[in-house]
């Protein structure tokens, strides 16, 4: 009996054995049916004997089976976080099991074998290039449902997939989300703010960037932007290129641009302008930022430049006829035009400029901001305006009355009053912006003319109104004073 027993137990041992390297053979093939065998080899082995002899044995066997049986556990604990998708096409393989990865866990930022879901690489490969977008769509109508998703979720999309990465990222050659936007109309408005803090402000807390979302009046803070006191202290100009917000100042290592990423939700430093400048004309057209004119080290500048989103590097252009600072920059009939300022002889500027793209050339526009003889540059803001649907708006500093400019005629027609009379900042602290088809009025002095700020956001529909009535309140500034920095609109 005792031989028997022994005869029967080293059996026992020997198939679970070609069981166990059965099953380790299948795994990387077959994931259900592997996990299987080993799960079931290690029942076999962990079957008690009944000699004293044969339980050690056993025992030990189990141990050695625990042991081979981890790592396919372990395995199978990571398949949990997976979603089952049957393919219906009529393929041999139709009944085939696709697993997708969830967005957020390790096996759609890492990947593994051509079995397991697809590995998250930025550098993409040829097989994954003939994947769907969308499984069981066509990538046509995968990218109209991605752009109809606000750009502020990009960000965390393109963790879900290699192939949502791809579409999602802006390269040299464009962005296909971006682009089918721009085809089904789908457009997102973002105003910047930089504003001054309230009252209860700590003294330690600076300024920090906010975006408002006129469409459906909501507030976000931007991240922190890691830059140093300097710059966080010192007076800064912004613009906006694509989906990034350009702010230009100056830091402890010198003149410094940082970019802010709608995409990403992140700051990085950008690379500097071709020229040094400060108090200079600047508009924003598509993926470009214009910049020309301003002051660099006391001198008056001519020289201007663009800055391109999709290479996120500087372009020199020619320079401006005349030497100005203190001007103001707009996209009009899609033409760069600067306009006012003041001269090398710290003399006031009537007249304006704009760039010629086709020719590669300023031309000269005389006696275009004629306001310049009533309002000093540099003891009044820089010239107020704002372009909506190819009409130029501007807000005289001095009175703060609303006037529309001719193009026919080169002259200026007064609409009336905006909604507070900023008489006694001179325009300073007060964001005029067109915003879609509105102009915006964004903080500014109040009526009360005792150096308090309104902490309100107005707007004014010019195709509504033909006269400067009708202006409505659309936002509220909460914990500022109402004194606005900066100021951008970008509308992706």
């Amino acid at each position: 009996m005792e031989r028997q027993s022994e005869v029967q137990e080293a059996k026992r041992r020997a198939t679970g054995k070609r069981r166990l390297r059965s099953s380790n053979n299948c795994s990387s093939s077959c994931n259900g049916q592997g996990i299987g065998d080993v799960e079931m080899a290690t029942a076999t082995l962990s079957v008690p004997s009944r000699s004293h002899g044969g339980r050690k044995k056993s025992n030990h066997k189990k141990k050695k089976g625990a042991k081979k049986d981890a790592p396919c556990r372990n395995g199978l604990s990571e398949r949990v976080e997976t979603v089952s998708v049957v393919d219906a096409s009529p393929s041999p393989d139709a009944n085939r099991t696709t697993y997708l990865p969830l967005l957020g866990t390790r096996e759609s930022l890492t990947g593994s074998d051509p079995g397991s879901p697809p590995e998250f690489d930025l550098a993409g490969s040829s097989r994954e290039d003939n994947v769907a977008i969308i499984p069981g769509l066509s990538d046509t109508l995968a990218l109209v449902i991605l752009a109809l998703v606000p750009l502020s979720y990009h960000q965390q999309l393109k963790g879900v997939c290699r192939k949502w990465n791809k579409c999602l990222t802006t390269t040299k050659t464009g962005n296909e989300v971006l682009e089918m936007r721009k085809l089904q109309g789908v457009k997102e408005t973002w105003v910047f703010l930089l504003a001054s803090g309230g009252p209860q402000r700590h003294p330690q807390c600076h300024p920090q960037w906010r975006a408002f979302d006129p469409v459906y009046n909501r507030w976000r803070c931007l991240p922190q932007c890691p830059c140093d006191y300097t710059f966080d202290s010192c007076d800064k100009e912004s613009a906006v290129a694509g989906t990034q917000l350009l702010v230009t100042g100056h830091s402890s290592t010198g003149p410094t641009v940082w970019r802010y990423d709608l995409h990403t939700n992140a700051w990085v430093k950008a690379s500097k302008m071709l020229q040094s400048r400060c108090l200079f004309a600047s508009a924003s057209h598509g993926e470009y930022a214009y910049f020309a004119g301003g002051s660099c080290d006391g001198a008056v500048l001519r020289s201007a430049e663009r800055y391109n989103s999709l290479t996120e590097e500087w372009e020199r252009l020619p320079d401006l006829h005349v030497n100005r600072k203190w001007c103001s920059g707009c996209i009009l009939d899609n033409k760069f035009f600067v306009i006012g300022g003041q001269g090398s002889e710290r003399q006031p500027l009537t007249s304006g400029e704009y760039y010629d793209e086709s020719e590669d050339r300023w031309v000269t526009v005389e006696n275009m901001w004629p306001a310049a003889r009533t309002q000093p540059p540099g003891e009044t803001a820089p010239p107020l305006v704002a372009v909506v649907k190819d009409q130029l708006y501007a807000a005289d500093a001095s009175t703060m009355e609303l006037n529309a400019y001719h193009k026919g005629t080169n002259t200026w027609r007064p609409l009336g009053p905006v909604p507070y009379r900023s008489v006694d900042s001179s325009g300073w602290g007060m964001g005029f912006k067109a915003v879609g088809d509105e102009i915006f009025v964004i903080g500014g002095s109040s009526d009360r003319g005792n150096g308090t700020f309104c902490d309100q956001i107005h707007a004014w529909p010019p195709a509504q109104m033909q006269n400067a009535d009708g202006w409505r309140q659309v936002g509220q500034l909460s914990n500022t004073s109402g004194f606005i920095y900066n100021c951008a609109v970008m509308i992706v």
